[in-house]
């Protein structure tokens, strides 16, 4: 950071307040000063606009809503605000409805310290706030996204989301598929619910019956 260069103002989100801390011990430095925490989504919502933050980071899973719509929210109401999610989801679907709700980035709690003060440092300069992996993840959804709309096949199963539903033919919780998948129990909630909502199915059972009949 240049001497005479303003601090990056940033908001931390996340309603775990242990995370917060860490998170904020994490990026303080003189480039970076966290002006705002919040620990909902109603918090956030009301938090931001007043404080105007150069950087919001988010955790997608709040307990009193979506990630994604504050972050469809605050696209409109603070567009120099770069919104960047900071969650423990690495699904492909989670990080293309991130992107698409308007986030400028995506990282993953899994980084150590250094990795993220560099990348919340490395927006000022107009660097992505994501990791090649989860680029490329991106990339490959919006690909399928695209195959499917060409082929008028938009309600189509993603292959995450076929892996799911497979494992739900083999009659696993979605605990056994998080665990199987590598993936954290709330998205694999959030890839039945996909599921069943793409399908038109009321429960496991009929989803898996109706895609198999498809």
């Amino acid at each position: 950071m240049h001497a005479d260069a303003a601090p990056l103002r940033v908001m931390v989100v996340d309603d775990h307040a242990l995370v917060r801390a860490a998170i904020c011990q994490a990026i303080r430095s003189p480039g970076i000063e966290v002006v705002a925490e919040a620990a909902t989504a109603a918090a956030t919502l009301e938090m931001a606009p007043d404080v105007a933050p150069d950087v919001l980071l988010l955790d997608l899973g709040l307990p009193d809503g979506s990630g994604l719509q504050v972050i469809r929210e605050l696209h409109d109401r603070l567009p120099r605000t770069q919104v960047i999610v900071l969650t423990v989801s690495t699904s492909p679907r989670d990080i293309h409805d991130a992107l698409r709700a308007g986030a400028a980035g995506y990282l993953t709690k899994d980084l150590d310290p250094a990795a993220l003060f560099r990348a919340i440092d490395g927006v000022r300069h107009g660097q992505l706030a994501m990791s090649r992996t989860i680029a490329a993840d991106a990339i490959r959804e919006l690909r399928d996204d695209w195959a499917r709309a060409r082929n008028g096949t938009g309600d189509c199963l993603t292959v995450r989301e076929e892996e799911v539903r497979r494992l739900m033919a083999d009659g696993l919780t979605d605990r056994q598929i998080a665990t199987r998948l590598g993936i954290s129990r709330r998205t694999a909630e959030a890839h039945v619910g996909h599921i069943l909502h793409k399908l038109g199915a009321r429960n496991r059972a009929q989803a898996v019956s109706r895609h198999a009949a498809g």
